[in-house]
Parts: structure tokens; sequence; C-alpha cells
């Protein structure tokens, strides 16, 4: 991986401020040290991934993505191919509802992502 420059870092950071506080961008540097996390970086765009195994089938879920929109499109092409690659039979992607319609016919929304406080 080549280095994350400062846009990158502040174009993360400012997607994980609008997130629900599951990573930092330590964790997020951290597990891509270690391979099990992946960052895909493009001029103006930046996206985080992870491989997902479940029992009967496996996807690379979308953990974070900020930037350009035409360019993040472009980079999840390369996203696709890679994760077919790796075995993967679908991407994944949790995120705003605005996502479903900007993302197009090749993505569906399959499901709900809802969260309940306990602190």
């Amino acid at each position: 991986m080549r280095a994350l420059s400062a846009p990158h870092r502040a174009r993360l950071q400012a997607a994980l401020d609008r997130g629900t506080g599951g990573y930092t961008l330590d964790d997020i540097l951290a597990q891509v040290a270690t391979g099990e996390m992946q960052i895909w970086l493009g001029e103006a765009a930046t996206v985080a991934t992870q491989i997902v195994t479940m029992p009967r089938r496996k996807v690379c879920q979308i953990a974070l993505v900020a930037g350009d929109y035409d360019e993040l499109m472009k980079i999840e092409i390369d996203i696709a191919q890679w994760a077919r690659a790796q075995g993967c039979v679908a991407l994944m992607q949790t995120g705003r509802r605005g996502w479903t319609r900007r993302l197009g016919k090749e993505w569906r929304e399959t499901f709900v992502a809802m969260e309940r406080n306990l602190e």
C-alpha cells in the first residue's frame, strides 16, 4: 500500500466523524497493516474494505467510503474484480439511505441497519 496522504487521512476522518464510532483512523490503519482491511486510494476518493467470511458465503464489506462520487464508482470496479479473485460472491455496504439511490441498478437495498444504544 502506498502511503496514506494528508488528504486521504482527512477524507477518512471526516467519514469516521459521521459514523457510529465503530472505528478510529488508527484502528483502520492497524487492520490494513495486518491485512484484515484494505485501503483503496484514488486522487479524490478513499475506500476501506474487509473480507467477511460467513458459513455459507464470503463477501467484501465496503466499510468506509469518502470523496468524489464518480471516482468512488471507478474504484468500486477495481474492488469488485479483486473481491471476485478472493472468492467473494458479493460486495456489501452499509450507509445512509441516500447511497441506495446513488449506487444504481447493480446495487439493491437488502436490509436496513438499525442500532440501539446500550450505554
